[in-house]
């Protein structure tokens, strides 16, 4: 059992490069994606253009972004500085998600279902323009704290607030973060798609609905 373990963990130790940032003291990690050499990390660890990636034999590279979503900078870990970008696997070393963040004490990861997706498709799925936090309203029901909205997005001409709290879509509760997501991404490929939203705003004491026409973003989806 040991010696499984031991070359599991070689095998992702191989497949792991070190992240660094031009001018800065912090950086982070990535995971290998393909055989041409596609580097998965998250989008805060990837903020700057000017980042270098280093092999596990010390090897050092230019690193070229290609695609960006800081959308999706979430899902559950303990982790240490440095993590960030860095391979969460199973106990047979397949990679299970994306680490992220610290929240709260926990480590949060991105899924291995939506790094697939981000792969298949680059950053270009429809943008909502928020920045949400999962919260839990009066009656326990799961909702989406909007904490902030780009100017000009399709949230912001919906009108979405600051404070409001998406609780579903197409009368479907949410019940996590990803449901958001993966209603974004099963948007219509190729043309500006509506949805309806409901949310609660102010005293939450009634649920509101709006229909939001998306579109794909310019740069990277938020």
């Amino acid at each position: 059992m040991a010696r499984a373990f031991g070359e599991v963990a070689e095998r992702l130790r191989r497949s792991t490069v070190e992240v660094r940032l031009r001018g800065a003291n912090g950086g982070g990690s990535g995971v290998i994606a393909s055989s041409d050499g596609q580097i998965v990390t998250n989008a805060h660890v990837a903020r700057d253009a000017g980042a270098t990636v280093r092999l596990w034999d010390g090897r050092e590279f230019p690193a070229i972004l290609l695609a960006r979503d800081a959308r999706r900078d979430l899902a559950d870990v303990r982790l240490a500085p440095g993590n960030s970008g860095g391979p969460l696997a199973d106990a047979n070393g397949r990679v299970i998600g994306i680490n992220t963040m610290i929240v709260n004490g926990l480590g949060a990861a991105v899924p291995g279902n939506a790094v697939k997706a981000f792969l298949r498709r680059g950053a270009a799925g429809f943008s909502l323009g928020v920045t949400i936090e999962p919260v839990r309203l009066e009656d326990r029901r799961f909702g989406l704290l909007v904490l902030k909205v780009e100017p000009g997005s399709p949230a912001a001409r919906a009108p979405l607030w600051i404070g409001d709290v998406l609780t579903g879509a197409g009368g479907r509760p949410f019940r996590t973060v990803d449901d958001l997501h993966l209603l974004l991404d099963g948007a219509l490929d190729g043309a500006d798609a509506v949805i309806h939203l409901q949310f609660v705003r102010g005293d939450r004491a009634a649920t509101r609905e709006v229909a939001i026409r998306l579109a794909h973003p310019v740069a990277e989806a938020a």
